[in-house]
């Protein structure tokens, strides 16, 4: 019988030749992989959004039927206002609150829920809170377990209003005079 290959001429001085040249074609590939993104990024420059930073538009919610992106394992859905593409397979949310004052914690926990949501499709990035006052910029490389820890606490009470109607406790300060829904409060 003729056989091709024969396992027994393989020896641990080859094995660690062919496992050295193999490693550094991966790494080569790599290098080369980043350096043709960064050259797309400096290639593929986007105009300046109306917000002041660099971006393409590729979602706006302008409409009711506009998408809903759902991210089944953390169970969170958002309908951000932009999402802007920003670099290679690089997108950044961008939430538009209409008031004077910076961004809010709520505005906050609101766009990193949305991050998370909107992962499911776009690698997201980061995200802007921009107000009249000016845009707050956030950046979000972790992970989205990460990200959604930050958020859980305030999910599973989110959950709980919603779903078992569990009311949250009530301080009736003077927050409360300027909260857009006093009128539909759990305290009133």
């Amino acid at each position: 019988m003729i056989t091709l290959f024969d396992p027994a001429s393989i020896t641990p001085p080859y094995i660690a030749a062919v496992l050295i040249a193999v490693c550094t074609l991966v790494l080569l590939l790599r290098l080369t992989l980043r350096v043709i993104i960064r050259l797309y990024d400096r290639i593929n420059v986007h105009p300046v959004t109306r917000f002041g930073f660099r971006g393409t538009l590729v979602y706006v919610d302008d409409k009711p039927a506009a998408k809903v992106f759902v991210n089944h394992r953390f169970e969170l859905s958002a309908k951000p206002d932009f999402i802007f593409k920003v670099g290679f397979n690089k997108y950044v949310i961008a939430e538009f609150k209409n008031r004077k004052s910076g961004a809010r914690d709520s505005d906050i926990a609101q766009s990193l829920a949305t991050v998370v949501a909107v992962r499911s499709k776009y690698n997201v990035q980061g995200y802007y809170v921009i107000t009249n006052n000016s845009p707050h910029y956030e950046a979000c490389t972790e992970s989205t377990g990460t990200i959604y820890r930050k958020i859980a606490k305030l999910h599973k009470t989110a959950k709980q209003i919603k779903h078992l109607s569990k009311r949250p406790s009530i301080t009736r300060t003077a927050k409360c005079r300027t909260c857009g829904y006093r009128d539909n409060c759990f305290g009133s």
